[in-house]
């Protein structure tokens, strides 16, 4: 699997994907993480945020640079 550009193509909405978080001040990554993301109205606009089933946090768009989807799990021991 390779990791993908969210500016060249994002997941589905509510896709469980692996994704990179940017380190603001020097757009390199700082962290990977387990996320989805979704449409949110704030200030009456749709803003894009992505969100982390590990705690209550989000981020803005422009802080999540890559993403790739989640390997398929282990085929079970005979």
């Amino acid at each position: 699997m390779n990791w993908i550009a969210c500016k060249d193509r994002m997941p589905k909405e509510y896709e469980a994907v692996i994704v990179v978080i940017a380190n603001n001040s020097n757009r390199m990554a700082s962290c990977i993480a387990f996320s989805w993301w979704a449409k949110v109205e704030h200030a009456s606009k749709n803003q894009v945020r992505w969100f982390f089933d590990t705690t209550d946090e989000s981020c803005s768009a422009e802080e999540i640079t890559h993403w790739m989807p989640l390997p398929e799990p282990p085929k079970p021991q005979p």
